[in-house]
């Protein structure tokens, strides 16, 4: 009887700490690679911007029904890579191309937000959190970045949008394969335990 005591008090020290120990493992891993998710995306929402602004600068300074053709392809190609969605505005917000994964759409007669056009202008970027005021249809990661001439002169505003899903999607598969690799490995660890313990008694 006092083996078995014992061994199952010398069991449970050691399933405790294990189990612990995992426990501090997966949340500091969560933490991470959210952290590490979202700066990702939010980086290569910044650089498709960026891109998407001076290919709108290259096309509108080679303007012709042939160029005006091969950037709306290309618009509608990143939009489809990377899963985002693209809105082109003139000066002012006003929206004259939307891609998207669904397809691309010319003078919707939509408009972004005031504050969101006036921060572009104003530092070159944007960046934020939300819906547009409803030109998207979820909650979405934005990057806004402003389109130049030659001259400096301002000629449109590009914003660049990912769904929360997306990143959220791809943490979501993180875990899961880090969850099942642990279950694994706690498995294989109590085990060990178990029968380290049974033959101190």
């Amino acid at each position: 009887m006092a083996k078995r005591t014992f061994f199952v008090k010398n069991f449970s020290a050691y399933a405790s700490i294990i189990l612990i120990a995992f426990i501090l493992a997966g949340v500091a891993f969560s933490y991470q690679i959210g952290k590490y998710s979202l700066q990702e995306k939010q980086t290569q929402i910044k650089q498709t911007a960026i891109n998407v602004s001076e290919q709108t600068r290259y096309a509108l300074a080679n303007y012709s029904a042939g160029m005006d053709k091969v950037y709306q392809l290309f618009l509608l190609r990143i939009a489809k890579d990377e899963d985002v969605t693209i809105l082109v505005t003139d000066l002012y917000g006003d929206v004259q191309i939307r891609a998207d994964s669904q397809g691309l759409v010319a003078g919707e007669g939509t408009a972004i937000p005031a504050y969101a056009v006036q921060q572009v202008k104003k530092t070159g970027y944007f960046s934020g959190v939300g819906r547009l005021d409803s030109l998207l249809a979820e909650e979405s990661y934005i990057v806004g970045a402003r389109c130049l001439d030659s001259a400096g002169d301002l000629q449109a505003l590009v914003f660049v949008s990912a769904s929360n899903d997306t990143v959220t999607g791809m943490l979501n598969h993180v875990m899961r394969t880090f969850f099942i690799i642990v279950a694994i490995s706690m498995a294989v660890v109590l085990l060990m335990a178990y029968v380290t313990s049974s033959r101190m008694t």
